[in-house]
């Protein structure tokens, strides 16, 4: 069985080495001159099935109504891309209920779990060097209201099998000294200890390394797929070089499936969420803190990756544009400064970035066959979890590729537009 995968992001390339490990055919279709060139190339470094939660909170339309359009909020709107993107925002809002929310979070969050376990498994069973960070992950908060709100949520992580605790700010500081030179040190965090760090790149890269060197496994690079077609033989991949004809097709597009499937006459509603990183030496190694993880107050992730350490911060809906400019990372210099005083090297490459996180209109990933298309599926719409929530997510689109029964849980994520 020959199974294109479109697109060599995270999910796309453990999609193939998942296709592969079930002894398929896979060819990767990738239009950039490398794999994980665009979300996956420097995102926040971060597998949370402790944080797994989707944006469509209950509060979210107050929440977010008083930022979208501040230049300097954690969460931004540019004006014209917020007018065309009113029938996405319409959905976001339907499924923001207290209900659709809580459903949603927990589906999302057993993903996460199967998938980070997958991925510890992996990482268990290979040499490959990711800069893994152990010591779980820290969402460390600057108000004692917050701190109380974020227990209820480690409630719900008990309940799911999760290690988690709530740390005051003793404990927070024992466990991290690094806070004790923060201008305001946090005054406590919760501490996922299933949460761990690490390069998603580096991870890509290396499985990227092992289809290529398969007998079964090819990534074609530098190569647009404008279309996908149904012949007789089987669906039709269109590239500048012509058709090739497979058994099935996984458009695994990020941030542009949506507009792919579009083409195609398939409703997928997914608005691009631009995030922004920097990737800084320090002035130290011996000043790194221990532990990854997100300062709430500013929605912004801080992670040691090796001798590194990147800063993400910032969610913009402005379309597909990826550009940037200093003051773009503003935010990134006042927080680490702030955090971790005298540890970033300023006057270094900082290895600026952006990337589009793909996220759904209900916060969920749509993982199933498209419709009115044999033979074309679709594995995207993860949002901020790409990396999270890839390996599992592999295993449901083989799984149905297959016509194997799917995992508990999977009919969450099959289509439903």
């Amino acid at each position: 069985m020959r199974v294109a995968v479109l697109g060599g992001g995270v999910v796309g390339i453990t999609t193939a080495h998942t296709l592969i490990g079930a002894g398929l055919d896979v060819t990767v279709f990738e239009q950039g001159p490398t794999v994980a060139g665009q979300a996956s190339a420097a995102n926040a470094s971060l597998v949370t099935p402790g944080h797994a939660v989707v944006w469509n909170a209950p509060d979210a339309p107050f929440r977010y109504a008083t930022t979208l359009f501040k230049p300097r909020s954690p969460v931004g709107f540019n004006p014209a891309v917020f007018i065309r993107s009113v029938p996405w925002v319409a959905s976001f809002l339907r499924n923001s209920t207290p209900g659709r929310s809580k459903a949603a979070t927990t589906a999302i969050t057993r993903l996460a779990i199967s998938s980070a376990h997958q991925l510890r498994e992996l990482l268990d069973d290979t040499s490959y060097d990711i800069n893994v960070g152990t010591r779980g992950v820290l969402y460390w908060h600057n108000s004692e209201k917050d701190l109380a709100n974020e227990r209820h949520h480690c409630e719900f992580l008990v309940s799911q099998g999760i290690d988690a605790a709530i740390l005051d700010r003793d404990a927070l500081l024992a466990l991290e000294p690094a806070f004790g030179r923060s201008e305001t040190p946090p005054v406590g965090a919760l501490h996922v200890r299933d949460d761990f760090t690490g390069d998603c790149r580096l991870l890509t890269e290396h499985l990227a390394a092992s289809i290529n060197t398969s007998p079964s496994g090819r990534i074609i690079l530098n190569t647009t797929v404008t279309g996908v077609s149904v012949t007789d033989a089987g669906p039709g991949v269109s590239t500048d070089e012509g058709v090739q004809s497979f058994d099935h097709v996984v458009v695994c597009l990020g941030a542009a499936t949506g507009t792919f499937l579009k083409k195609h006459d398939v409703r997928l509603p997914i608005a691009p969420a631009k995030g922004y990183s920097i990737t800084a030496t320090v002035t130290d190694r011996a000043l790194l803190p221990r532990i990854g993880g997100v300062d709430f107050a500013e929605f912004c992730a801080i992670t040691p990756l090796g001798e590194r350490l990147r800063v993400t911060a910032i969610a913009r809906f402005e379309g597909p544009d990826t550009t940037f400019g200093p003051a773009d990372f503003a935010t990134h210099r006042r927080v680490a400064d702030s955090v971790f005083p005298g540890l970033v090297d300023w006057e270094s490459p900082l290895n600026e970035w952006a990337g589009l996180r793909p996220i759904s209109s209900d916060g969920k990933p749509t993982i199933d066959a498209v419709p009115n298309t044999p033979g074309l599926w679709v594995n995207a719409g993860h949002g901020y979890l790409g990396w999270t929530l890839s390996m599992a997510s592999a295993d449901i689109i083989t799984t149905k590729i297959l016509g194997q029964p799917i995992p508990p849980g999977a009919e969450a994520f099959s289509y439903r537009w």
